[in-house]
């Protein structure tokens, strides 16, 4: 494929690649927006990767960029020890904006965001957080949809998980909820793929408001 040469020194881009062949949302969101610019750059990676430089240069950043992933509604890119988000969410940048500079427990720490007004969309700066491991998630998956400890005993007895490390992970997950609903953070689109560790705590990032609320009623509790 020829534009993967013109994309060579982007790291992650046969992730980007690889994730646009599948079709994944957030890159169609997010590269049917650029798409029109840049005529002279055939190729929509390229365009990408100058869109990018862009955004780090004015955030004042120097590191190398690196794409992580997609979602529903954007792309993630590693920068350093930050994080760049590209989105098209009006919602979810309303949730970053009220965090940024916050100091939250189990909130990833938010730094700006920026809107590209040439794209229409925007970019938000958070910390990089250490993903989940594989046991973590699929343990989160459980708790998420039993009722209670007894329950989650019951649906890891076919697995190799044992109960001490399942009792662990479920006082860890507990202690997040609550300290997030303490917080006025809405947790229900919170799922084992926007959740990290932080300096080994579990940390919600990539954060909606409830059920399509715009104005975020739920962050009242946290000061402007």
């Amino acid at each position: 494929m020829k534009h993967i040469k013109l994309f060579e020194k982007f790291k992650g881009r046969k992730k980007v690649l690889r994730d646009i062949d599948r079709g994944k949302e957030g890159i169609s969101e997010i590269s049917n927006k650029i798409d029109p610019k840049h005529r002279e750059v055939n190729s929509p990676l390229k365009k990408l990767k100058l869109i990018m430089e862009e955004i780090r240069n004015d955030m004042g950043l120097t590191d190398e960029i690196k794409y992580i992933n997609s979602g529903s509604w954007g792309m993630a890119f590693k920068v350093g020890d930050k994080v760049i988000k590209l989105t098209s969410n009006k919602e979810e940048v309303s949730v970053a904006k009220k965090l940024v500079g916050k100091e939250i427990p189990n909130v990833v720490n938010y730094y700006k965001v920026t809107y590209i007004g040439e794209y229409g969309i925007w970019a938000i700066l958070m910390d990089l957080v250490t993903t989940l491991s594989k046991r973590e998630k699929f343990l989160i998956d459980i708790f998420q949809f039993c009722l209670d400890l007894e329950e989650v005993m019951d649906e890891i007895r076919p697995t190799r998980i044992t109960k001490s490390e399942a009792l662990s992970m479920w006082n860890e997950y507990q202690d997040l909820v609550s300290s997030l609903e303490k917080s006025g953070i809405p947790t229900a689109d919170m799922h084992p793929d926007n959740i990290g560790r932080f300096n080994g705590k579990l940390v919600h990032f990539d954060i909606m408001p409830e059920s399509g609320q715009a104005d975020i009623s739920k962050l009242s509790k946290v000061e402007n």
